[in-house]
């Protein structure tokens, strides 16, 4: 998040795919944009790490970094929404709570 209120959201998955959003402001998206990136790999598959290598814009002030997992055991599915915290009852990463400062 920057000074502004402006922050960009980056989507990665194992699988490679990827996507990124501009937000001006609290959940107010611009269309999808275009940013240099080197493609995520799966570093350790036994350990799932994801390594990603982004071009950071200059002077960010918060970070925010999320996870949504899904686990499948025996034909049941869960969904876990991993943050910092969420503001309410449901997920919310986008809600200024969730972020922290950059060091």
């Amino acid at each position: 998040m920057y000074e502004d209120g402006s922050y960009e959201e980056w989507n990665f998955s194992p699988t490679g795919a990827w996507n990124c959003y501009s937000f001006t402001s609290y959940r107010t998206p611009q269309k999808l944009v275009e940013k240099p990136v080197e493609v995520p790999t799966l570093k350790n598959s036994e350990e799932g790490v994801l390594k990603v290598s982004l071009e950071r814009r200059p002077d960010p002030k918060y970070f925010n970094l999320t996870s949504v997992i899904e686990v499948k055991t025996n034909g049941d599915k869960s969904i876990y929404y991993l943050a910092k915290g969420h503001p309410k009852d449901q997920a919310d990463f986008h809600h200024k709570s969730c972020f922290s400062p950059l060091a």
